[in-house]
């Protein structure tokens, strides 16, 4: 087996993540990006398994995610942070902990829209 059949196929695969769950995270880091693809919506069915999968991970993923939460994508940051850094057991790193500060203190009107701002304070609160 391959790392292609890590990937889910489409919004019906859901078979892809009994065979994710049985990877490391040094095993699949050449397709990480294209997991975190399916949190754009976190309604899709692949969204919550994958968050599972990496909320243990966020530090060993963070430039992934880092360049996620600073591009223009203000309901995929909300999925990042919502899903996956708010739920993490792991204490955030500075890479992570700055991109939430930079998101909570200078917003763009997108992501004040989504609240972006606020849910990235909630999280830096919430590590005090």
């Amino acid at each position: 087996m391959n790392n292609e059949d890590l990937i889910p196929r489409d919004k019906e695969d859901l078979d892809f993540i009994e065979r994710l769950k049985n990877k490391s995270i040094i095993e699949i880091k050449e397709i990480i990006p294209r997991l975190l693809v399916w949190l754009q919506d976190g309604n899709w069915p692949q969204a919550t398994p994958i968050m599972k999968y990496f909320q243990p991970h966020v530090n060993e993923i963070d430039s992934e995610l880092v360049e996620i939460l600073k591009g223009n994508d203000p309901s995929w940051k909300y999925h990042i942070i919502n899903g996956l850094l708010k739920n993490s057991p792991a204490k955030l790193n500075e890479n992570l902990i700055a991109v939430l500060r930079e998101l909570a203190q200078n917003p763009s009107i997108a992501d004040q829209e989504e609240e972006i701002n606020l849910l990235s304070e909630e999280v830096l609160n919430d590590l005090e």
